[in-house]
This record gives C-alpha cells, structure tokens and sequence, in this order.
C-alpha cells in the first residue's frame, strides 16, 4: 500500500513538471524573420525546375515565368525583390546563366532589379524567330513519321508558340494567301510577303499582293529562249540545225584537225593572227615612249632647265620618262639649223600615237656647268631633257635617283594596338567576355549502343611534378563548365595528358 502512495507521488511530481515544460514551450518567441525568409526560398527552390533554353522545343523563359509567375509572386509574397530576383537566377541552368552574366558585365546579378532580371531574361532567352515566322511553320505543319500522340503535342506546341490569340483577321488572311502556293517557283513570292508583314505587321492582303504581282507577271511575259539552237559547233548551212542532224558530225577539219565540222568553222577560224607588217625604218631596235605635249590638261608644275647647245642657251623640259633627248623645230631653227642625219628611233606619245620625227645630230650640250656630248633628235614636240644627257651630268643625276630621308611622325604602334583593342571590347563586348564561348544554334544529340555494358577504366598514372598543372587545368574546365563533377559513375574513361610547346597542359 505504501508502494502505492509512493508511486503516485512520483507519477504526479513527473506530470506537474511535464505541465511546467508544455508551458515553457508554448511561451517561446516566433521565429525570427529570417529563418521565415530561409524558409520560404528553400520551399520554393524545391518546387520550381530548372530553367533550360531550348527554342526550338519551345522552351523558352516567357514560357518558363508565366507557368511559375503565380508561384512565384504569391508564395513568395513575403520575400522582397532582390531575393525573388535571386530565387529566379538560382534556377538557370549553368549555359543560361553564363549567358545572362556575360551579358549584364560589368554589373553582378545582386546589382540587377527584380524588374531588370526578367525583362534581360525575356530578351535573351525568347523566340529566335519572328512571330510571323512561328505562325507560318504552325499553319505549314504537317506529320511526318510522328506517333498520333507525338503530332497531337507539335500541333499544341507550335499553337502556343505563334500567339494566334493575338492575330488579327487581316493577318490571318496574308498567312493563308502565303501558305497557299505549293509550287518551287512561288517560294520567292511567299518569301517577300513574309518579310513584308514581319517589317510592317499591320500589312493588309492587298499590300502584301502587290510587290509580287508586278515580278510574276514579268516572268510570265518574259520572252521563252527559243527552243531552237540558233548556233552550233557543227554549223555547214546557212540554217541552223541540231548536233545529231549535221551532215559533218564525222568530218575531220583540215585547219584544227577535230572531228565534227568542215574546214572554216572551227573555233579556231576567228583566232588566226593576222601577219605583222614590217616597219619600213628600223635604224634601231627600240621605240621610244615620250610624255604627251598636249597642252589642254590641267596645268602642273615642270622643271625647265637651260641648256647650252652648240654655245646657244636652250630652255628644255626635265623628263626623266623620256630616253632620249629631243628638239622642238622651233629651238633647232635658233640653234642654227645644223644638219640632220636620219632618225634612229620611232617615237610614240603617252596616248600612243607617233610622234613625227625629222632627224638627228650630234651636238656638245652643257648642263649647270657639266659638258657633255650625245645625239639629239629634232621632232615636233616641246624640247625635252631626256635620260641620255641627264646622265652625264653626275650630281643631276644623282639628285634624281638618290634616296631621299624624310621625317615621319606616327603613333607608337603599342598605343595603336590599345586603342584598336578597346575599342573592339566596346563594340562587340560579348565576344571578348571572360568564360568559354558556346554555340546555342543547334543541340547535339548522342545516340548509344542499347546492348553497351559499363566500362570503367582506372586513372593512368602521371609524373608527380605534373599533378599540380593537371588539378589546376580540371579545375579551370570545371569552373567553366567544360566538365560537370559527379560522386559515381559506372562509365569510367582515363584522361590523356599532353604537354603543350609552350609548357601548358
């Protein structure tokens, strides 16, 4: 009986302090905001997928944000806008938010608004087609080897990517007037009146007609090429004839010596030169080019320079184009006509056409001072200074055909390149951003064996001294997600390890 008592003293002392403990509890304080705040992020990070951008399925980000926006903007109503626009960066993919980085630098994602976040996101991760081009792929829809089901979810997914909700029925009828022509030869007509309604959406069906009606009815009225060959190789007769149809396909051709037409219808009958005449006066085996002394140009400085001839001052002209030196009859008459022999050379303007020469004579010339004696040809043309007599007087000469030291001012070339390469990061920033460049045109498919068994490969041993290069180069590709970490696999591969000239990996 004692142990009784005893046993429900003890029982009701546990019990009070079971009541005192409940009591303490139920007093303790709400969580902290933070942990609510923790909470919710976690909850929804939980519930929301990944987002991966692949157009061509549809999988677009306003596809993604307006299935989750609900979510998103109630769920999520506690937390403020910079940890929604966090939540929503969380979910890209490792491509995507490479892309979207790279494209708001120098900026961070903490720096972009809630605001800012979506639309960038919209911008770069939307149709990559026009939405009349999407309408016209859903209207040209067709099934190829598609289950039923499979055709059922194309057509849904091609209706939700053209918007027909939106289209008006001036825009439905140019769709369907596009789609109608089956034929090759109307592709380019259905081109331009889809190119005319993505420039102006508001193109009604006779604006979109118009520009092509004038090109087709040109190409019907354009004149056919006869069917008929107007000219053949095996041509005999004044009509013109088929190939299998000429009485001379087995004839051989004295001129060419090929089969199939008759002596002068060859292709070489039109191509025989015509005999070079022989020059009447060749005294020397050389036809001078002088420059032309047509006086209507646009007027430019010479240089004159005086001549003595024969003990008379002459004014000739420095021409360093010209190899012989010449006379105008005018300053051979003032030098006192002396005696000419005839012409050693044929003389040819700049314009190519000849110069009328008299003769020449052999003379004493002096030049600044310079004596010198050569043969000098009487033409009519001005006086010319020409290479034969420049070359005696030395300094003159050497004036002439010496190089010349200039003084040139320029930009370093470090300060070129410097400023050429800013201004290339400026202008195409995406190309010089940091991280691997990807293409996200096409998507590559692998297609495995179905009998593959896994095969694992254990790691092939490396010098010691190498180790370090190795896990800095892996963890380079890792951090730009070339290579994805993983705990297990059953498909195991050793890497090959190569050193580059330059000492890389």
């Amino acid at each position: 009986m004692q142990q009784q008592v005893q046993h429900q003293k003890t029982l009701d002392a546990v019990m009070e302090r079971m009541e005192r403990l409940f009591s303490a509890m139920g007093a303790t304080p709400a969580a902290a905001p933070a942990s609510t705040a923790e909470f919710v992020t976690n909850s929804l990070s939980t519930r929301l997928p990944e987002f991966t951008y692949d157009p061509d399925n549809g999988c677009t980000f306003d596809v993604w944000y307006n299935r989750y926006e609900d979510m998103i903007a109630n769920d999520a109503s506690t937390l403020d806008d910079a940890a929604k626009a966090r939540l929503i960066v969380s979910k890209l993919d490792a491509a995507t938010y490479a892309r979207f980085t790279n494209h708001i630098l120098p900026k961070k994602t903490v720096d972009v608004s809630l605001d800012e976040t979506v639309k960038t996101l919209k911008d770069l991760f939307g149709h990559n087609t026009s939405v009349f081009a999407r309408r016209y792929a859903y209207l040209r829809t067709q099934r190829n080897d598609e289950t039923i089901r499979d055709y059922t979810g194309l057509v849904n997914r091609r209706h939700e990517m053209a918007e027909f909700n939106d289209v008006t029925p001036e825009q439905m009828k140019c769709l369907v007037w596009i789609c109608g022509p089956v034929n090759a030869e109307d592709a380019d007509i259905s081109a331009r009146a889809l190119r005319k309604m993505e420039d102006d959406p508001q193109t009604t069906l006779n604006e979109c007609r118009n520009p092509t009606v004038h090109g087709h009815q040109t190409r019907c009225q354009a004149p056919r090429k006869p069917a008929f060959i107007t000219t053949v190789w095996y041509v005999s007769q004044r009509r013109p004839h088929w190939a299998k149809d000429c009485d001379f396909a087995n004839k051989t051709c004295y001129d060419c010596k090929h089969v199939g037409h008759k002596k002068g219808y060859c292709k070489n009958f039109t191509k025989k030169k015509k005999p070079i005449e022989k020059q009447k006066r060749r005294s020397a085996n050389n036809v001078v080019s002088v420059a032309s002394t047509t006086a209507h140009v646009t007027p430019v400085t010479r240089i004159y320079r005086q001549v003595q001839i024969n003990g008379i001052t002459v004014g000739m002209r420095l021409d360093t184009g010209a190899d012989i030196t010449l006379l105008s009859h005018k300053d051979w008459i003032a030098i006192g006509r002396p005696k000419l022999l005839p012409p050693l050379v044929s003389l040819k303007s700049a314009n190519n056409k000849d110069i009328n020469v008299r003769g020449h004579f052999k003379c004493n010339f002096n030049i600044d001072g310079h004596e010198g004696r050569g043969n000098c040809h009487v033409a009519d043309t001005t006086s010319l200074l020409g290479l034969d007599w420049i070359a005696q007087d030395e300094p003159l000469f050497r004036r002439l055909t010496g190089g010349a030291i200039c003084n040139v001012s320029a930009f370093t070339l470090d300060t070129l390149r410097a400023s050429l390469t800013k201004q290339l990061q400026k202008q195409f920033a995406t190309v010089f951003a940091p991280g691997l460049g990807r293409c996200v045109k096409s998507k590559a498919h692998l297609t495995l064996k179905p009998d593959a068994k896994p095969v694992f490969r254990k790691a092939r041993p490396v010098p010691y001294a190498a180790l370090p290069r190795i896990s800095q180069e892996i963890d380079r590709l890792v951090a730009a997600d070339v290579l994805s970490p993983i705990d297990h696999s059953d498909w195991v591969a050793p890497i090959v390890v190569v050193q580059k000239k330059n000492g890389s990996i």
